[in-house]
């Protein structure tokens, strides 16, 4: 019997039964065949049944008990009570808190989904015009990302204070009475959408750059030849041509504007006084799906644009320049940028570090000269004295401590797990590959928040809650690990390679430790690097898993804010000490970290 696998898979055959003499009974075969067979057979299931296993406990479970819950009714302490079908969601659609969050969300995601892709693009397309120093604007204004939204919400919520705020500050320079940022429903979404957009558009002006980058060059070449300029080319060239990645970030960022916790929940409790309720309720969720229209081809330029998809060839007059303009100028797209490009650089990158400079800043004073006065532009001298007092208030090294546990060991079981599953995706055939890819695929969409109660109770009976445990379990495997290992182990590692080290007698696990895992390598340190970073700074789960005496660092930051009056310079002092470890990681490791964004959104 042969296994045909599909194109690009590891290809393996069974061993041939050996005949015995002429007319005797075939030898049976021998274990060491036998174990062959089985390990050629089985074990692309085995190496992606982590993910599933794990799914299967933390993912499914809660989303089918909620699902079973949400049609009985239920009591906190009388349990389960008799089925009421659908009843629960006509109560909710009709709750008024429900109506209002949704159009708040809604809000919120327009106001900060929208202007993020077009400043991203633009962004990206300053970045791909040959810049001096490219790495150094790449990692500039990938800073915000790497900054906790716990950190960005106390920042951005200083900013926008509703009497001290230094955004109200200035308007007031220019004669704009103060605006109620933690009031008013419409500012507050406008101030809930600036820290997302601070936060998420450097990174995907690298996503967007990375497509850009693919671009044949020869078209830029065709359109200098007709008269077009930069504005003109990418308008005509670019944007048509990176509309694939484009669709991915607007679906990313759909995804995750409407998944949006931290934020609102963090810019509600920098206010100190009692007011209306947040901007957005998540007491309850609604599944929302957006429809992408596919855009319409837009008509290119000249004749020197006919390799593009879709031309028509335009029946006005065609722009030819003189060759004498052309002459020692070459295509447009090769000339160095000028200073206008440089400027709008600098100006993001200033207000991508500003907010941090502004935390430090306000850290190193006392409330009283907060509070009194213009806004300091420069750092006082009572960091040191604000952090001792930080200290004193929350378990800060303990949080620390538990952050680097939680984080490194998650990093490092999802390096391990998603490597092994990529590989077997990537170079092993075994029936149903490809639909148990495409599932992996799809709960990347699944909002985690459907299920939290259920999880937490489920860590609740393993005795779990309040431990580190039961923030490390649910990430030890993830949907977007395994799928961009296995994007990365397709090209790296030939089919041939994989094939010879069968034939030498390797075992498919000796097969990964010896050809897969060393090829996945750059890869893998890159997953690390994200994982470690998402983990360290998440704050939904260990808000309702742990407890004030075992907290993570995000958790502590949260501590320092609980109080109806707040100190700034004491949290904002906390939240520079929160935010330095993941700076100093990024200082050293950002090269690889913004290689590893591009190099994903190309293999995506």
């Amino acid at each position: 019997m042969t296994t045909h696998p599909s194109a690009g898979a590891l290809r393996t055959e069974d061993t041939p039964v050996p005949l015995g003499p002429e007319g005797a009974a075939p030898v049976r075969p021998t274990w060491r065949q036998r174990l062959n067979r089985a390990d050629a057979k089985y074990s692309g299931y085995l190496y992606v049944a982590p993910f599933f296993v794990v799914f299967a406990v933390v993912g499914l479970f809660p989303l089918a008990y909620t699902a079973y819950v949400s049609v009985h009714e239920w009591s906190l302490i009388g349990g389960k009570g008799e089925f009421v079908g659908l009843e629960n969601y006509r109560e909710v659609l009709d709750n008024p808190y429900f109506l209002k969050s949704l159009v708040n969300t809604f809000s919120i995601f327009l106001l900060s989904s929208v202007p993020q892709v077009l400043i991203a693009l633009v962004l990206a397309g300053l970045l791909n015009s040959g810049l001096r120093g490219a790495t150094f604007w790449r990692m500039s204004i990938l800073v915000p990302f790497v900054v906790a939204p716990v950190a960005v919400a106390i920042i951005f919520g200083n900013l926008f204070g509703d009497r001290y705020g230094l955004v109200n500050e200035v308007l007031g320079l220019v004669g704009i009475d103060p605006i109620r940022w933690h009031v008013d429903r419409f500012a507050s979404h406008v101030a809930i959408a600036t820290m997302v957009n601070w936060r998420w558009t450097g990174y995907n002006a690298l996503i967007l750059l990375a497509a850009m980058q693919a671009v044949p060059k020869e078209l830029y070449e065709s359109a200098a030849l007709d008269g077009a300029g930069r504005v003109r080319q990418f308008l005509s060239i670019t944007v048509p041509m990176i509309r694939p990645t484009m669709i991915f970030v607007v679906v990313t960022s759909t995804i995750g504007g409407l998944q949006i916790f931290a934020e609102p929940r963090l810019f509600d409790d920098t206010m100190g006084q009692r007011r209306q309720r947040p901007a957005v309720q998540h007491r309850d969720h609604a599944r929302v799906r957006l429809r992408l229209a596919p855009a319409r081809p837009r008509r290119r330029l000249g004749d020197g644009l006919d390799a593009l998809p879709g031309h028509r060839r335009g029946r006005r007059r065609q722009l030819h320049p003189h060759p004498a303009a052309l002459r020692g100028r070459g295509p447009t797209m090769t000339r160095r940028p000028g200073f206008l490009v440089y400027g709008l650089l600098a100006a993001f990158v200033l207000g991508s570090t500003f907010p941090l400079y502004w935390s430090f800043l306000s850290g190193s004073r006392t409330q009283a000269e907060m509070s009194g006065g213009d806004p300091p532009l420069l750092p006082g001298g009572h960091f040191l004295d604000n952090a001792a007092r930080v200290l004193d208030t929350v378990p800060f090294w303990k949080a620390m401590g538990n952050s680097l546990l939680v984080s490194g060991v998650t990093a490092t079981s999802v390096v391990f797990f998603c490597t092994l599953a990529g590989f077997a995706f990537a170079k092993f055939s075994f029936r149903g590959r490809t639909p148990l890819l495409v599932f992996v695929i799809a709960t990347m969409a699944v909002p985690t928040q459907l299920g939290v109660v259920p999880l937490f109770i489920l860590m609740a009976k393993l005795g779990w809650a309040g431990t580190t445990w039961s923030v490390m379990v649910p990430w030890l495997v993830t949907a977007f690990g395994v799928f961009f290992m296995r994007q990365y182990l397709v090209d790296a590692v030939p089919d041939e390679l994989v094939e010879a080290a069968r034939m030498d007698g390797c075992s498919s696990f000796r097969t990964f430790l010896s050809v897969g895992l060393p090829a996945a390598r750059p890869a893998a340190a890159i997953l690390w690097l994200f994982t470690f970073m998402q983990v360290w700074t998440d704050f939904f789960w260990p808000l309702i898993a742990l407890n004030s005496d075992n907290p993570t660092l995000q958790i502590a930051l949260n501590q320092l804010q609980s109080g109806y009056f707040k100190d700034y310079s004491l949290v904002l002092a906390g939240t520079t000490l929160a935010s330095i470890p993941l700076l100093v990681l990024f200082a050293f490791t950002g090269r690889q970290f913004v290689s590893g964004i591009m190099q994903g959104a190309v293999k995506g």
